[in-house]
């Protein structure tokens, strides 16, 4: 047995009761022994009433058997675990999107391009800025896609010369605050056809890699994710220093 005090913390060196009590009778070493008692060595009078009584209930203690210990307190998570480790699981879950991409003829970065636009004309998704037609702007795609944005001309002007096209390019509406020479992009029936199997096995893998996990902390983790994303917009767009709190 393992004595602690009323604050949990130890008494003093792990050690055997006989081995501090060379003089205690041999029947009182016989209990002992057989109890294969481990205790804290303290004053000589709670070492003699545990002898006696095998038990200590003076001063108050804890009892708890030897292999129990008192786990310390994890480490607080600071708030550059927090960031580090979105960029960890979006490293790690590209292969994830590399099977659901698999099959469809489409790179990862093509499939970026079109499941964005596909969220806004069959999903409803309202963070992409859209015209009412389905129309992107390009350097709102700029700043929404994930994977090697900076070939979004090139990689929109292969998809709309394919035979039948995935998408179709615009000019801005009227008033839309875009320049007239900005183009626009949206996905067409055919690329919606294209792309929705890829959405399903996205979504698919999705749900086994978060199966088992509580309905709380995905709730917590989407909530978290949501408010990193909104405070990097709005300093984005009133220019505000990352560094500076907001």
């Amino acid at each position: 047995m393992l004595l602690i005090d009323q604050d949990g913390m130890a008494v003093g060196e792990e050690i055997r009761a006989l081995e501090l009590l060379p003089h205690v009778t041999q029947s009182a070493r016989s209990t002992v022994a057989e109890s294969n008692a481990v205790i804290m060595a303290t004053n000589y009078p709670v070492v003699m009433h545990f002898v006696n009584n095998q038990i200590i209930d003076w001063p108050p203690v804890l009892v708890y058997p030897a292999n129990m210990r008192r786990k310390k307190s994890a480490p607080a998570v600071e708030p550059t675990d927090t960031i580090t480790s979105i960029f960890t699981a979006r490293r790690d879950l590209l292969q994830g999107v590399k099977s659901a991409v698999a099959g469809s003829g489409f790179t990862v970065e093509a499939a970026d391009l079109l499941v964005s636009l596909y969220g806004v004309r069959e999903l409803g998704w309202d963070d992409l800025p859209h015209d009412e037609g389905g129309f992107v702007a390009y350097k709102e795609l700029e700043q929404f896609l994930v994977h090697n944005p900076s070939l979004l001309s090139r990689r929109i002007r292969k998809l709309a010369d394919m035979r039948p096209p995935l998408v179709e390019v615009g000019k801005p509406e009227a008033g839309s605050g875009l320049h007239f020479n900005a183009l626009c992009v949206r996905i067409t029936a055919e690329g919606i056809k294209r792309m929705q199997p890829v959405w399903e096995r996205f979504a698919r893998m999705s749900a086994n890699l978060l199966q088992g996990i509580p309905p709380h902390l995905l709730k917590g983790h989407y909530e978290v994710n949501e408010q990193i994303s909104a405070r990097i917009r709005a300093r984005r767009q009133s220019a505000k220093d990352f560094l500076v709190n907001a």
